[in-house]
């Protein structure tokens, strides 16, 4: 629902989603992953003379039975586990801004409030030998106040301000039988100023800041630190078909929280955070793109190296490399799209693993993907995407398998009926061909003990949306 009366509009939002556990390419049913999620979402805004107060609002919950271990299907031997367990994830943000809305070309304030919090309760079934259940509930709350001023000068726009966010993780539970409850905070000050502009054929950017980190460990301890970070960017338009981009920062990061499923009893001892150094990340990129007329052709290298990168109570280096391809041919009522990346992935110098890479989101080896579309005739176009997944070597300590390659095709179809342009109508096919795969960021491939979980087989959807 949605609405505006006089200097006010609103936005109400509400969704239930429900369904069973889905199948794989395999035919196999994936126990519990059948959906059951709400969420809700709400936005105001009100404008009162050159000013606009906006407040937002998100919320998902998911409460179910799930896999007992959420991120792989299960393990070949290892410890006995049961083969499910209740979770219960949160997800809430509400934020709350007031700009100007006539900007002067040197005062154009905005102020912008926002919370995140993320809850991950889990519950053990009971048994016969443990009646009353283990549980843990991990809790990450974050805080964050912005402060900035737009400006123009000398064709130049640059933002300044300052920003404060204090983040709070905190973990309670019961596990075999034990009680316990941790807690860390962070809170990090920033000034910051950014610059943007075009100097002949150059578009450019430059920024820097500088960030002040209170770190409390779990037994009190204090770890404060302090560091700049700077950024700068440029595409030069060689010619009317030519451009080059450069990029290239340094970020200090301060001390990082630990996962709130981590925290433990060694978190309290009084040296238990001596090894822990604050992160830095530095990255470069650089690429070209050339279009001549219809066609588009474009490469880019990149590599990110972040030192005190925090794995528990140890500070690591991580460092990724490699390049990006790409060629899209456009043509009246449609394009073709063909791209090919390629990453590596080391730790300490070293190649990683899945295990070594669960909380750090990168993942190694090459991807291969050709999109197209193309209206076949007025109000109807054809269309999907072919993404292939390059088989990859298993690298890093203990790793006994490898990442397996796979192809997926989705495909889709849309039509507009002449008379209501308002109306569109879509059937799609995901993974067409019913392969069984899991997706190459999925856990677990290069362990051999580690059983991951298959992405759904062949999946059909029909969808209309009216316009209004």
């Amino acid at each position: 629902l949605y609405g505006r009366q006089g200097p006010v509009d609103a936005l109400i939002y509400a969704k239930r989603a429900t369904g069973d556990a889905y199948q794989d390419g395999n035919g196999r049913t994936v126990a519990r992953t059948g959906a059951d999620l709400n969420s809700e979402a709400l936005k105001l805004g009100a404008e009162f003379g050159d000013w606009r107060a906006e407040l937002g609002a998100i919320r998902f919950r998911d409460d179910a039975l799930r896999p007992y271990r959420a991120n792989f299907t299960g393990t070949i031997g290892g410890r006995p586990v049961p083969e499910t367990r209740r979770y219960a994830l949160e997800q809430s943000t509400q934020t709350l801004t007031l700009r100007r809305t006539v900007a002067d070309g040197l005062l154009d304030p905005e102020i912008r409030i926002a919370r995140s919090r993320n809850q991950l309760d889990t519950v053990d079934l009971p048994t016969p030998d443990a009646p009353v259940p283990d549980f843990n509930n991990g809790d990450a709350d974050t805080v964050s106040v912005v402060l900035q001023n737009r400006m123009t000068v000398h064709g130049v726009e640059l933002t300044a301000g300052l920003d404060n966010y204090r983040t709070r993780a905190t973990y309670d539970g019961v596990f075999r039988g034990t009680a316990a409850a941790f807690r860390e905070d962070r809170t990090t000050t920033g000034l910051f100023l950014q610059g943007r502009g075009t100097a002949g054929d150059i578009d450019y950017s430059a920024g820097l800041r500088h960030d002040f980190s209170r770190f409390t460990g779990a037994g009190g301890q204090r770890l404060d630190t302090d560091g700049t970070s700077a950024n700068a960017a440029a595409t030069w338009h060689a010619t009317d078909t030519l451009r080059l981009n450069a990029g290239w920062s340094t970020v200090f990061g301060g001390t990082q929280l630990a996962s709130v499923y981590e925290l433990d009893a060694p978190y309290v001892a009084p040296e238990a955070y001596d090894a822990l150094e604050p992160t830095r990340a530095r990255n470069v990129v650089m690429g070209v793109e050339w279009q001549p007329g219809a066609t588009t052709l474009g490469a880019e290298l990149f590599q990110t190296r972040i030192d005190g990168v925090r794995k528990g109570l140890v500070s690591r280096d991580l460092e990724s490399r490699g390049f990006r391809l790409s060629a899209r041919r456009d043509w009246q009522g449609g394009f073709a799209a063909l791209r090919y990346s390629d990453t590596s992935v080391e730790l300490d110098g070293q190649p990683a693993s899945s295990f070594d890479l669960r909380e750090l989101g990168t993942v190694p080896g090459g991807m291969l993907s050709l999109e197209a579309r193309h209206a076949v005739m007025a109000g109807l176009t054809l269309g999907g995407v072919i993404q292939h997944a390059i088989e990859e070597d298993g690298q890093g300590v203990d790793v006994d398998g490898d990442w397996p390659g796979y192809t997926v095709v989705d495909v889709f179809a849309e039509y507009e009926p002449a008379a209501f342009r308002n109306v569109t109508l879509r059937a799609e096919v995901n993974n067409l061909f019913d392969r069984a795969y899991a997706d190459r960021a999925t856990y677990g491939a290069d362990f051999s003990t580690v059983v991951q979980q298959l992405e759904p087989g062949r999946s059909i959807a029909l969808t209309a949306d009216l316009r209004f």
